[in-house]
């Protein structure tokens, strides 16, 4: 059995694995809300815009995408200058699936800061 801080830093690691599952389909949706993107640029504008913490691989976004797509939420074309390149574009669904996520998630995000607020003054009393 390793040390303490070992095991709370492998229980943390579990614990963001299943925060980003629900954090990354929002921020998916809100990069696409501001604007058309190709796979690539979606996860380079993730990363940029949250000052790189969040990186979404490949083997995620593509597959949310693809999900998206099958629930009637984007709309797809060809890129302009290489026809290769999917673009990804949000529907009106897709916009308004979005509000919807976005209420739910600042919802649940103000309910939780009521509760882990308070630790700084248990902790820092």
């Amino acid at each position: 059995m390793g040390n303490i801080e070992d095991i709370i830093q492998k229980a943390i690691d579990k614990w963001e694995v299943e925060i980003r599952r629900g954090v990354i389909v929002l921020i998916v949706l809100a990069a696409l809300v501001e604007e058309d993107l190709h796979g690539i640029a979606l996860i380079n504008k993730i990363s940029e815009k949250s000052g790189h913490v969040i990186k979404v691989p490949l083997g995620t976004v593509y597959p949310l995408l693809r999900r998206f797509n099958d629930e009637g939420m984007l709309e797809t074309y060809a890129h302009r200058q290489d026809k290769r390149i999917i673009m990804y574009k949000l529907n009106t669904y897709g916009k308004k699936f979005f509000v919807k996520a976005r209420e739910l998630w600042l919802r649940y995000s103000s309910a939780t800061n009521e509760f882990i607020d308070c630790i700084d003054e248990i902790f820092l009393g």
